[in-house]
């Protein structure tokens, strides 16, 4: 069963498998379902896979998690 995502939430991977010291990539949801079923993630901290700045849309939303960051968690982004 999906999750319902809010626009304006912060996300990330449940289950990434990420390398030594790699940086974990946090997505600002945009726009939630919509007449597509749909929903945009936009990258706020890329990663190897995912460029700061850009735009996606998910599969599966049971992939993502809710998070709350801190501040520091954006340093040098």
């Amino acid at each position: 069963m999906e999750q319902l995502l809010k626009a304006g939430q912060i996300v990330r991977f449940k289950n990434y498998k990420k390398k030594e010291l790699e940086p974990e990539a946090y997505f600002l949801v945009l726009m939630t379902e919509d007449n597509n079923n749909d929903c945009w993630l936009h990258v706020i901290k890329g990663n190897r896979l995912f460029e700061t700045g850009t735009v996606i849309v998910p599969l599966y939303l049971d992939d993502f998690e809710v998070v709350e960051v801190q501040e520091k968690e954006f340093i040098y982004q």
